[in-house]
């Protein structure tokens, strides 16, 4: 199957929220969803949002990056979610959506005169290793306990790019 990685179309965020939502929050409803994807972080150029597209067009993933840090001229960026639909995990396409979508962002910053410097992103443990996996050496790893209770903490990664 052949995938594409594009921005985000305009009427395509109540597909991508639905993806978040059952991948992800299945505590909140898709409108709930969709007024924090939309209200809740920012808007272009400082969230830019991503689609994972098969053939005929079907949104099968989901990215938004999210401006973290900025001393110019050099920007941290963070995921501020990243899902694929179940039916389509373990098949490289979270992997693709990840790096394919960190170029055209950080494209798009470079065009402005500023470069990208880092990508932190924060996780449970059910979805740590995809980064470990995915994002280049060297990755820094923190594991916070108690963040959300005693059963799972939260992990952020962070990667430094050197050049």
């Amino acid at each position: 199957m052949e995938i594409r990685i594009r921005q985000l179309g305009d009427n395509e965020l109540e597909k991508s929220a639905a993806i978040v939502r059952e991948e992800i929050y299945d505590t909140l409803t898709i409108k709930e969803m969709m007024s924090w994807m939309e209200n809740g972080i920012g808007s272009f150029p400082f969230c830019q949002h991503f689609v994972a597209t098969a053939e005929d067009e079907e949104i099968l993933g989901f990215i938004s990056w999210g401006l973290y840090d900025r001393l110019d001229p050099e920007l941290v960026l963070e995921v501020n979610w990243m899902a694929v639909k179940h039916n389509f995990q373990r098949q490289g396409i979270g992997e693709s959506l990840l790096l394919v979508s960190l170029e055209k962002v950080k494209a798009y910053w470079s065009q402005e005169g500023l470069r990208v410097r880092a990508v932190m992103v924060s996780t449970d443990p059910s979805s740590a290793g995809f980064y470990r996996k995915v994002l280049p050496p060297p990755i820094q790893e923190r594991r916070f306990i108690n963040v959300w209770g005693d059963e799972e903490p939260m992990i952020m990664f962070c990667k430094v790019f050197d050049n």
